[in-house]
């Protein structure tokens, strides 16, 4: 750990959070100090601390839930014992906390324990950027499952580029690109047949598929939300596309095990032309806004933004 790390003192005995106040500054570190609970909250939030070091008449389970649970702290926490006590390091486990140690802090005990703290932070980031990771990696195969072979959906990170040179296009040639944002309506799905979910999917894709041309771009930006780019259509062509997907899902058979699952869809839509000056995300937005305003209207509803 940096000699510039923060670390956040908890401990409401004067002489003693004085004497360890000198001690840590003394050492280069940045230090800010709370003595009970409530100011530990408030630092934690404010400061963001790379180790807690408490006193153990401060640290109980409430505080050690808040921090890891509540406030997300990757960093160690570390409770402070009196003299003599049994087992630090259990006890300091049942309070939440990562470790703890006996008091006198002696110099070689504390760089010990910061040694051991910054092992424990970047163990804990490392596990964060796993599980973020993991989660990423879980949604792409969830859309990838999601789509038939030949249905022709793109990725969103390649289709965010598309779109990109695609709105570009638009506006050095001076043709008109619409956006229609689709999403499924609340729908359930009676118990143990979860996997239907997968088929009616599928059955969405192949409305949209079949509603649109080949130059147009669909694309799954969410489990129940597809986004198809129309180059070369004005708004009012968007808005007969999208008709045309509504109609065919509501039409569609989505079978859910004996029975068949009505399912509707509402639809937001967006256009670019000659007198309209949009961005990317303006686009996306503004079809954003249309789907929330049909969505407020009950669903199974088409709602274009101009």
């Amino acid at each position: 750990m940096a000699n510039d790390a923060r670390i956040l003192l908890i401990e409401p005995q004067k002489t003693a959070r004085e004497n360890l106040f000198e001690t840590l500054e003394a050492l280069g570190y940045d230090v800010a100090v709370a003595t009970d609970r409530e100011e530990a909250a408030d630092q934690v939030d404010a400061f963001a601390p790379e180790l807690v070091l408490s006193s153990h008449s401060v640290m109980d389970a409430d505080l050690g839930n808040y921090l890891r649970e509540v406030a997300d702290v990757p960093a160690a926490v570390v409770v402070m014992f009196p003299r003599g006590t049994k087992n630090p390091d259990r006890l300091a486990a049942d309070l939440g906390a990562d470790g703890g140690f006996c008091r006198p802090v002696s110099r070689d005990n504390f760089m010990l324990v910061l040694r051991l703290s910054e092992a424990i932070a970047e163990a804990r980031e490392d596990a964060s950027a796993l599980r973020c990771r993991a989660h990423e990696l879980g949604e792409r195969l969830e859309r990838l499952g999601d789509v038939r072979p030949g249905q022709r959906f793109y990725h969103y990170e390649f289709f965010k580029h598309l779109l990109l040179v695609e709105i570009r296009r638009a506006k050095r040639y001076k043709y008109p690109v619409s956006v229609c944002l689709v999403e499924l309506d609340p729908y359930r799905l009676p118990p143990g047949q979860l996997m239907a979910r997968r088929e009616i999917r599928a059955g969405v894709a192949r409305a949209v598929s079949e509603s649109i041309r080949d130059i147009d771009i669909p694309v799954y930006v969410g489990g129940e939300r597809i986004l198809i780019v129309l180059p070369h259509t004005p708004q009012d062509g968007a808005n007969k596309v999208a008709n045309r997907v509504a109609r065919l899902i509501r039409e569609g058979m989505h079978p859910v095990g004996d029975d068949v699952q009505s399912i509707t869809a509402s639809i937001g839509v967006s256009g670019l032309d000659q007198n309209r000056r949009l961005s990317f995300s303006q686009l996306i937005r503004d079809a954003q806004k249309a789907l929330e305003s049909a969505r407020e209207k009950g669903g199974d509803c088409i709602v274009s933004r101009t």
